[in-house]
């Protein structure tokens, strides 16, 4: 591949290659900065910035690589994603990976594009699983006025004076009624469906 292409490449998948010598980090390839690592050393535009300065997560990263270029070599090491701000003060989610080859120490950053899907995953099993809380609770609600009901049905088989009859039926119909409320904020189903066995 040449390096116009390899260039092309990095462009397109916004990444920023640079290789560990001894004295720092050094960029590699001539190919013009993605724009969010333009944006993001922007707001540090001044003397003696460093990597781990604009990108502080990466400090303890860069300590797990050292070990892996020492001792393993040859092979690659990802970081989890980590967030940077950018000039607009967007936060964005990066990614690290340590590369190691014939002798040589590379670190590639690019912006996670599989981040945003994993928050919305995870904002979904969030509500889902508040929903399966609220749903739960509702079900718990139903259980006394049941048992209630039930038990009123059991008295029903005994004789009772009219005092005691009124009594039961005003107290049925308030199970009742609470059975209502409580199922009629249970969620429903979509209007005109019905629910057919399989």
């Amino acid at each position: 591949m040449s390096n116009a292409a390899l260039a092309d490449v990095c462009s397109a998948l916004e990444f920023v290659v640079l290789e560990r010598l001894d004295g720092g980090f050094v960029r590699m390839g001539d190919y013009p900065l993605p724009p969010w690592f333009v944006r993001v050393f922007i707001q540090a535009q001044n003397e003696g910035v460093t990597l781990t300065s604009v990108f502080p997560v990466l400090d303890s990263f860069l300590s797990d690589a050292d070990q892996f270029w020492t001792s393993v070599g040859d092979g690659r090491l990802s970081s989890e994603s980590f967030m940077a701000t950018d000039s607009r003060g967007e936060e964005l989610a990066i990614v690290a990976t340590a590369v190691g080859t014939r002798g040589r120490r590379f670190l590639l950053m690019q912006p996670d594009a599989s981040f945003p899907e994993r928050q919305r995953v995870l904002q979904v099993a969030r509500e889902q699983a508040l929903e399966h809380e609220r749903l739960v609770k509702q079900i718990q609600e139903l259980r006394k006025p049941i048992a209630s009901l039930a038990a009123l049905a059991a008295d029903l088989a005994a004789p009772p004076s009219a005092e005691a009859q009124r009594a039961r039926i005003e107290r049925i119909a308030s199970h009742v009624s609470t059975l209502q409320r409580i199922v009629g904020e249970l969620p429903q189903g979509p209007r005109g469906a019905s629910l057919k066995p399989r």
